[in-house]
């Protein structure tokens, strides 16, 4: 890696919001999950997906951490915005959350699909908002755990994947 690399990867935030599509956004959330999670992710293409960008079923490589990782049933929903400065606790991204996604969650919970759901975007994600409303989401669809994940966890993230961060040209 070059120096120069390692300085940028070390300072800056990585430009998601200058991805061609939300499924290129998409296709980076399943490769940091394959990470994560490990080999066995399934990814699903772009269409109706009731819900799922990809499912993972095992014991996590390293989430939510390398010395507690989960085990079961996992899906995973990218959600991108073309504002960088976009949050989680903008009322028109919860309203779709609450009213499109958690019915979804709720069916594949109920049939045995879902014990941990995992939803990651590159909006910025604020203490007090993000577990308010992983609380109501996980009272909502009754499954064992929801992680939201914004800009700052993808950041992190991608700080150790550089080929990641080449490939979907970041630098």
């Amino acid at each position: 890696m070059t120096e120069l690399f390692m300085i940028r990867c070390e300072m800056a935030r990585f430009p998601y919001h200058r991805l061609p599509s939300e499924f290129a956004f998409q296709d980076l959330v399943c490769d940091v999950c394959m990470h994560l999670l490990g080999e066995g992710l399934e990814r699903f293409p772009k269409g109706k997906d009731g819900g799922r960008d990809a499912r993972f079923s095992g014991k996590a490589n390293r989430f939510p951490s390398d010395t507690d990782p989960l085990s079961g049933k996992f899906i995973i929903q990218a959600k991108w915005t073309g504002n960088e400065s976009a949050p989680y606790a903008d009322a028109a991204f919860q309203r779709i959350l609450k009213q499109e996604e958690v019915p979804k969650a709720k069916k594949l919970k109920d049939s045995g699909e879902l014990e941990h759901w995992i939803i990651i975007s590159n909006r910025r994600k604020h203490a007090i908002s993000a577990t308010k409303l992983e609380k109501e989401l996980l009272d909502a669809v009754g499954c064992k755990s929801v992680h939201l994940r914004g800009v700052d966890e993808l950041d992190a993230w991608l700080k150790h994947l550089p080929l990641l961060v080449r490939s979907y040209n970041l630098e």
